[in-house]
Formats: structure tokens, sequence, C-alpha cells
């Protein structure tokens, strides 16, 4: 009996002694930065072994060690950007946790050359394309910032048109990712126009001239804008709804080697047309797709796609129209009653596809081929009765500012069948090859033009029952224009350009000399 109660003496008493000594140890601590603030996600791990884990938002960490582990060892806590830390189990502590403190690395790396190509032609003003995103104006367009430059003009707020130095619109050089674009040519007003070709969502970077660009650029000596459409690196998306219209944009890079930017943008101008002295029914409805793409062949090799289709449609019916005029000594009253209706249509293609080979980091080969094609027609009849008042300039009078006397009346009839159809197609090359100081440029094109432009439009007036010019023997109109003309063209034109880049005391050098030949 008393054998027993000793063995059960042994197994409750001494047995628990020995499991204690083999039971697993808790590691605490706290691991801080160079300036004292904690480091989280930091790597805790015993070393030599796969047991470890990481530190919380505060630094702190437990790290459980199995019971075999001697007290010898040590622990590693490491972290990206800092000196990794070996420190002995025996130096932890079970009443409070211990403080590990990293420091920075610092890794000497091999010497990095950056070359960049500097914008080197200072005729270029280079312009935010943020800022004609906020600027207020009635089109919305790139160009509403350009009629605010040196030298430009503008005599329409709802037309994107402008002219520089006196020259006329259409002598202005538009080109995107180094494709030249054309524009509608019959359009005469504002109200028609809708909006332009150039899409503010997709555009990366614009540069403009007024004057005195590189022979690299065109014929057009009035101005140019270039206009970089962005190629994304990520996706990216807007969309934009008003009661002037709307758009959407989408862009991204799929893969390694295809990258899309399109955009699409419905406007009508009929709000602020119906603000206008012409009182009537205003319908313009314009929309305009457009596509940037990009595709690498290989490392060397790439190809750019850029398309655009653009319909503008103006619809219009007057009724009536009343101004008045003058000055306080001879206040006037105009009133007009309307017939009839205007319809234009402007419907635009373009398709361009470049490739660009880079046989070296200095040399750059560009192909483009492109081809545009535009249908425009403008018809109208419009009938307009007309009636000249003198108002009532007294300002005691109870009739103060109404029509007091009819001075005039008469009428006119405005009719218009005009028609345009113009294709044009373009071969290109250009290239460019950086050597030591010298930036060389070259390129020729190959243009084909045809265009078939018919107009059939007169107007008569009428005052006081006499037809204007008046004639004693016949009635005459006022205005009268009958053509049909078909333009058929073939262009050559070549540059040659060179750069020179001097780097003299603290200041930069560059003397640029370029020939353009045209046939």
């Amino acid at each position: 009996m008393l054998y027993r109660i000793l063995i059960f003496f042994l197994v409750f008493n001494i047995f628990p002694f020995i499991l204690s000594a083999q039971v697993e140890e808790v590691l605490r601590g706290r691991v801080i930065d160079d300036q004292n603030e904690p480091v989280a996600n930091a790597n805790v791990r015993l070393k030599n072994a796969s047991i470890g884990t990481v530190t919380d938002g505060q630094g702190l960490f437990q790290l459980r060690l199995p019971a075999q582990t001697e007290r010898s060892d040590s622990i590693v806590v490491s972290y990206v950007g800092f000196q990794s830390q070996s420190i002995a189990i025996q130096s932890f502590s079970r009443e409070s946790p211990l403080i590990i403190q990293l420091m920075e690395s610092t890794e000497d790396l091999d010497g990095v050359e950056v070359r960049s190509m500097l914008h080197m032609d200072k005729s270029l003003i280079k312009l935010d394309p943020e800022d004609f995103k906020m600027l207020p104006s009635a089109s919305g367009d790139v160009e509403s910032i350009i009629k605010k430059m040196p030298g430009v003009t503008s005599r329409n707020e709802l037309s994107y048109q402008y002219s520089v130095r006196g020259g006329n619109y259409d002598e202005n050089l538009v080109y995107v990712n180094g494709i030249e674009i054309y524009r509608p040519l019959i359009v005469r007003s504002g109200k028609q126009e809708g909006m332009s070709f150039l899409n503010s969502d997709m555009v990366s970077s614009l540069n403009f001239s007024a004057g005195g660009f590189q022979s690299r650029y065109g014929d057009k000596m009035a101005s140019v804008l270039d206009i970089r459409y962005n190629k994304p690196a990520e996706f990216s998306g807007d969309i934009d709804m008003s009661l002037l219209g709307g758009s959407v944009h989408l862009e991204d890079e799929v893969g390694e080697r295809f990258t899309y930017n399109a955009g699409f943008r419905y406007k009508t101008n009929q709000y602020l047309l119906n603000s206008l002295d012409v009182e009537g029914d205003y319908k313009p409805n314009f929309y305009d797709l457009q596509t940037y793409l990009t595709y690498k062949v290989t490392d060397n090799f790439d190809l750019e796609f850029l398309g655009n289709y653009n319909l503008n449609r103006y619809r219009f019916i007057p009724q009536s129209r009343n101004t008045s005029f003058g000055t306080v000594e001879n206040a006037l009253n105009l009133k007009i009653y309307y017939e009839g209706q205007e319809v234009d249509d402007f419907e635009n293609y373009l398709g361009a596809l470049a490739g660009n080979y880079h046989p070296s980091n200095d040399v750059n080969l560009r192909f483009i081929a492109s081809a545009y094609s535009t249908i425009e027609s403008e018809t109208y009849d419009i009938m307009g009765e007309y009636y000249l008042n003198e108002l009532d300039k007294s300002v005691d009078s109870e009739t103060y500012g109404d029509s007091i006397m009819n001075i005039g009346v008469g009428g006119y009839l405005e009719h218009a069948r005009n028609s345009l159809k113009g294709k044009v197609y373009t071969l290109s090359h250009k290239g460019t090859w950086n050597e030591g100081n010298n930036l060389l440029r070259w390129g020729v094109k190959y243009k084909r033009e045809h265009i078939r432009d018919e107009s059939n439009e007169w107007k008569y007036i009428d005052s006081a029952g006499y037809s204007i010019p008046y004639s004693i023997s016949a009635v005459k109109l006022y205005h009268s224009l009958q053509s049909d003309n078909s333009v058929n063209s073939n262009r050559f034109n070549s540059y040659l350009q060179n750069t020179y880049h001097l780097t003299a005391g603290n200041g930069d050098w560059f003397f640029n000399a370029g020939i353009r030949t045209h046939y």
C-alpha cells in the first residue's frame, strides 16, 4: 500500500515539473525605426528555422518558440529599406516587451545615364490641357484657349474657327500625333459647326505657334497647332453630361502591347441659340466618335491608328426678329417675320495608319497613310418681311420706347443649294536622327485631292416695292452665285531640317536651319 502511495505522489507532483520545463516560450517585443515610429509588417523569425511572425500596426509582435529552442539561439528582425537585426533569445524579458530599433539601410548603385530630347523649338508655346477644360466657353473645345493667344482673333463665340495675324481660318495647320487634320470646308457661321475635331479628353499635350514655325510643319503660314493624344498606361474613364450635350471617354493598356484611347461626344447648341435675336425652332445636333489605338509588334516596331467619324446636323425654322438700335436722338426698331427653313449636313470620315520603326535609340522612322472624306450640304429657302419703325424717345411720355411711326417696309428671299464632296489621300514618311549636338529631321509626302463643289445661291431684296439693285427694265437679284467646280490635284512636298545644340557658359543655344520644297 505504501508503494502505491509513493508512485501516486511521484506522478502528480514531480511529473508536472518535468512538463513545465518542456513548455513553449513566448517572446514579446516592439519594432521601431530611427525616428522612434512603429514599423508595421516587419518580419520576425527564428534564425535558421521556418518559424516567424509579423508586427502589427503598433510595431508589436509575439513569437512562440518550440520547447526544444535553446536560450542561446537568436531571432532575426527585417524590413525592406532597413538593416536587419539579430537578437539573442536570452535578451528578452518576460516582464516587458523588448524594444528593437531598425536603422535605414543605404546601398550604392552603379551610375545611371539619363538622356532626354529637349523641347528645342521656342517658336512653339506649350499649353496645359487642363487649362481649356476649366475655361468657360460656348464651344468647350481646345480652340477656346487658342483664341486667347496673342495674334489670334475669332468673330463668333459659337465657332471653333480662328484667324491668326489676319489670315483666313482655313490657313491654320492642325496635327494630331503627326497626322494632318482636315475640317469642314463650306461652313460659314458658328451656329452650324457644332464641335471641332479635337477631343479634349484624349489630349495629353499641345503646342501652338502663331508664325515663324519650323519648315517640318507645312506650307500654310498662318499658324500651327501640334497636339498629342494620350497613350495610356492604366485604365481611365470620364463621363460628362449636361443640357448642352455629353461625352464618354475610355482608355487603357491591354497586356503589354496594345493600348486604346476612345471617346464619343454629343452636343447641341439649342439652348444657346434660343437666346439669339432671331426667334425660331433651332435643332442643332452634333456627333463625334474617335479612337486612337497603338500596338507594339516588336521592341523596335509599333503601329498606330487614328480614326474619326463626325456628323454635324443643323435644322432651323426662323419665326421673327425684334431688334432695337440707334442712338438716344434716333432710336429705331426693326421687326422681321420669317417663312421657310435651313437644313445643313456636314459628315466627315478620317482614318490614318502609322508605323514607327526604331532601329536604334537615335533613329526613328515613321510611315503614315491616311484617308479623309467629307460630304457637306447647305440648303435654305428663307423669306423675311421687315418693318422699320421710329421709337418714342421722350422719357416723360406714356409711350416711351414704343413705335410711333413706320419709316420703311420691305422683304427679302434667300435661296441656296450648295454641296461639296471631297476625298484626300496621303502617303508620307518622316524621320529623325540624333547625332551628338545635331538633331536631323526629314520628311516626304504625297497628297491626292479630289473635290467637287456645286453652288447655287441667290438673294432678292425688295425695299418699299423696289428691288435692290434698282433697274428700270428688269428685276435684278442682290446676290447670285452659280458654280460647278471639280478639282483634282497631286501634291508632293518634302523638307530637311537640322537643329544644332550648343552649350555656352550657363546657357543653351539652338540653331534651326531647314528647307522645304513643294510641287
